[in-house]
């Protein structure tokens, strides 16, 4: 589900927001997608985000993240 545009994407777990995926402007060039878990559940951590060379890692790690 694209947030803001096409480079903004909200993660859904069920039928409620859980991350963002993101293309941020100000993030290492070699890495410029971001990924974010923002569910409550999920306590705070370092380890609940990160950077990514692509959209399609930054689903991949994501995904490894909230499954643990």
């Amino acid at each position: 589900m694209g947030i803001g545009d096409k480079d903004d994407y909200a993660v859904v777990g069920g039928k409620r927001v859980i991350g963002r995926i993101f293309l941020h402007p100000q993030a290492p060039t070699a890495e410029p997608w971001v990924w974010t878990i923002t569910a409550r559940e999920q306590p705070s951590s370092l380890y609940n985000r990160g950077y990514c060379a692509s959209r399609e890692q930054a689903m991949v790690e994501f995904k490894a993240r909230w499954s643990s």
